[in-house]
Order: C-alpha cells, then structure tokens, then sequence
C-alpha cells in the first residue's frame, strides 16, 4: 500500500492520494489550524472500524446470496478523558438494516468480521471495547 498527504497551502489540512487519485481529505480542528471540514485523524479510525466490518459483512451476506436493501453503519466512539493520547475507551457500531427477515443473517455475520476477520478490529482487540447492534431502519 501507498498513500501519500499533501497538506494544504493554507490549512493544516491534508489530500490523501492513493496511486489511483485522490482518495480522500482529512483536517484539523479549528482550534489548530485546520478547516475541519473533513474527517479528523479518530475519526477516519473510527470510520476505518466500521468500513473493514461492512465490507467484510457484506461480502459474508452477497456469498449467501443475500443483498440487503438498505445498510448503514452508525458510530459512537468515547475516547480516555484526561489523557495524552487520548486514544479510544469504547466503539459502538450500529448497524441499520432495512429488511426484518435478514436481521439474523446480519447479525451471524457482524459477529464473524469483528470477531474473525476485519483486521482494524484486530488491531485495537485489547485496547478499545467495541460493541455492535443491529437494528431495523424506522
């Protein structure tokens, strides 16, 4: 894997390219600098969490033949107060789906990424409790 950032000429804000193109943008808060308009460093490993599990659970489901309608993934993320760094005490992943005969099928494979497969996950196993739900779409 390549990446490379190529910060704004104004901004502590950053162009992240992958050999493709570009990829994505991340800035700082306002308070340092940056524009805030674009993921912030936790929050793009936050999203980088709930990426890796739904792809993964996706993937599970298209093998079983089973496309689901609607999907989405809702993050609550509390880091460590007080502390420098202030990395991560708790993830919630809420996962919306928008099909009640699936819920099971979700479900079985959420709990196979998280547990088996999305290498995020494994990354910060015994560092940051991670908590998945499932719900149907109101």
């Amino acid at each position: 894997m390549k990446l490379s950032l190529v910060k704004d000429q104004e901004k502590i804000d950053f162009n992240i390219y992958k050999e493709g193109g570009l990829a994505g943008r991340s800035t700082a808060s306002l308070a340092v600098g940056g524009s805030d308009d674009g993921l912030r460093p936790m929050e793009m490993f936050a999203s980088s969490l709930a990426l890796c599990t739904s792809i993964d659970t996706l993937h599970i489901l298209n093998k079983q033949r089973v496309y689901l309608d609607y999907f989405e993934v809702n993050i609550t993320a509390e880091r460590v107060k007080n502390k420098v760094p202030a990395i991560f005490k708790e993830i919630i992943l809420e996962f919306v789906i928008g099909e009640e005969e699936h819920l099971v099928k979700v479900a079985k494979a959420v709990n196979l990424s998280i547990n088996k497969y999305c290498s995020v996950r494994h990354m910060i196993k015994d560092e940051v409790k991670i908590e998945t739900k499932i719900r149907l779409k109101t």
